[in-house]
């Protein structure tokens, strides 16, 4: 059923009787018609003739979604809070890209790695949730985790160990402006070099304080197949200095990739 069709056919339903109301009047004389309420009743018309009538349903009104929140018609949509200074977790999810990279070892245990790359204006706090399934949609798992800090502009990373008969994961992640004054992923960087059996791992403090519970995680890409990957925690970094790890990996890979969180756990 085509809603939108019935609702522009009762427009022009209400609009006929009120235009034929109007064309009795006139013929008539409307001599218990006032000039105001005529105008008025013109107006309208001409107004549900457009689909803009307020009291049949206003096209560029705001209409409210299931979860309550008010979200504008295209028409009239407004540039999102987040470009006015404010923070709207709505606006920020939706720039932020959420990437999900699935592994299998060779003892069949499988992890789930998700990629964090905040392109908002804002720093954050992210907390993911999942819920793993098997083939029969039966609820395996469910877990979550912080990524906490994550800063304008960087990337950081979450990972679940998951069921050995997950099929699906369905994941929800929520977001709140970052405010702490502790270390950010702002103040760490990574680069990954490859090396023998794997890649050496640079982490670097920018900060002016000690950098404390930072972990990383290293993944192997074959092409675009990830086919290995290695995380640990990284020792304490003083201010304005670096690390170098050896990230190991068994498997053959053509590059390596490196990500860093905040390890609140």
């Amino acid at each position: 059923m085509n809603f939108n069709w019935l609702k522009n056919k009762k427009f022009t339903v209400i609009a006929a009787v009120l235009s034929a109301m109007l064309a009795a009047g006139t013929l008539a004389g409307c001599s218990n018609v006032s000039k105001s309420d005529f105008d008025a009743l013109e107006k309208r018309v001409e107004a549900l003739e457009k689909g803009t009538d307020n009291e049949s349903g206003d096209k560029n009104s705001s209409e409210t979604n299931k979860s309550g929140k008010s979200t504008a018609s295209p028409k009239t949509s407004s540039k999102p809070s987040s470009d006015n200074g404010e923070f709207d977790s709505e606006n920020v999810s939706k720039a932020i890209d959420v990437q999900e990279y699935d592994y299998i070892d060779a003892d069949d245990n499988k992890f789930s790695f998700f990629i964090f790359d905040n392109t908002s204006n804002f720093d954050v706090n992210a907390r993911i949730e999942i819920v793993c399934k098997d083939a029969d949609d039966k609820v395996l798992q469910e877990s979550e985790k912080k990524v906490p800090g994550l800063s304008k502009g960087e990337s950081s990373f979450a990972s679940f160990k998951v069921d050995k008969d997950t099929e699906t994961i369905v994941r929800t992640v929520y977001y709140e402006e970052y405010k702490g004054k502790d270390v950010s992923i702002g103040d760490i960087s990574a680069r990954a070099i490859r090396a023998q059996g794997g890649a050496n791992i640079t982490i670097r403090n920018s900060g002016s304080a000690e950098a404390e519970d930072i972990k990383y995680l290293t993944l192997f890409f074959s092409g675009d197949d990830l086919v290995g990957f290695d995380s640990d925690k990284v020792p304490d970094i003083e201010a304005s200095s670096s690390k170098t790890l050896a990230s190991v990996c068994y498997e053959e890979f053509d590059s390596p990739k490196v990500y860093v969180a905040i390890d609140d756990e």
